[in-house]
């Protein structure tokens, strides 16, 4: 993420794909909501 796509993402969700099980045919999709703590050291 660059700086500016940090701002007002409190309430948001960092989505991963997996390319490699999708390949094999398994859908590999995980949400992760990011924690204050975690938004401050991508800022940093």
């Amino acid at each position: 993420m660059v700086p500016h796509q940090l701002s007002g993402v409190e309430e948001s969700v960092a989505l991963v794909y997996d390319q490699a099980l999708a390949l094999q045919g398994y859908i590999s999709l995980k949400a992760f909501r990011l924690t204050p703590a975690a938004l401050d050291n991508l800022k940093n």
